[in-house]
């Protein structure tokens, strides 16, 4: 499964969502909130193409994991409500900032009825901007199953992706929706 965090991007969605369609793939878009209000037509976007767009919490705050268990449902209601505005979809998913879950995280997922989606191979796509080594790092870890954590706002993300869905092809990957 591609996923990509952190949009959405005016600029770079629309470009990896072209990307996408040239290779018949499909993606993930953990989208953060605030991001989608500014930006509602990249949003819609998403959904139009036929790929997933899913919550990231709507400030993607560096302290998103030690807030209250209300303000975490406050900002997890606050996304569900722009992808609605801007996609007219129900939010099904939900991948928590930095990936990290706790008890006060955990009680305010259930007030929705979101699935939570992980990744088990990080590109690190944020601190690698050279593109050949990004390539390489994500070409040697990935296997059958592999859930690709990648970012629509990373600078080397755009060069990446066209040779990664060139070798997923090559090599009979089939990326799937959730």
């Amino acid at each position: 499964m591609l996923t990509f965090d952190d949009g959405p991007d005016p600029d770079k969605t629309p470009q990896i969502i072209e990307l996408l369609e040239k290779y018949k793939a499909k993606g993930v878009f953990f989208c953060i909130g605030k991001k989608i209000d500014q930006h509602p037509a990249t949003a819609k976007l998403i959904v139009k193409k036929g790929h997933v767009i899913g919550s990231h919490s709507y400030f993607h705050g560096n302290l998103f994991d030690v807030l209250p268990t209300k303000k975490v449902a406050a900002e997890l209601f606050q996304t569900e409500q722009a992808i609605k505005n801007a996609t007219g979809k129900d939010c099904e998913f939900f991948r928590p900032p930095y990936g990290i879950t706790n008890p006060n995280i955990e009680k305010a997922l259930r007030q929705f009825k979101y699935r939570v989606i992980g990744w088990n191979l990080r590109s690190l796509d944020t601190m690698i901007h050279n593109p050949e080594k990004l390539r390489n790092r994500v070409l040697k870890r990935i296997k059958p199953g592999s859930i690709i954590l990648l970012h629509d706002t990373a600078p080397a993300v755009l060069p990446v992706l066209e040779s990664l869905l060139v070798y997923l092809k090559e090599n009979g990957y089939k990326t799937k929706l959730p």
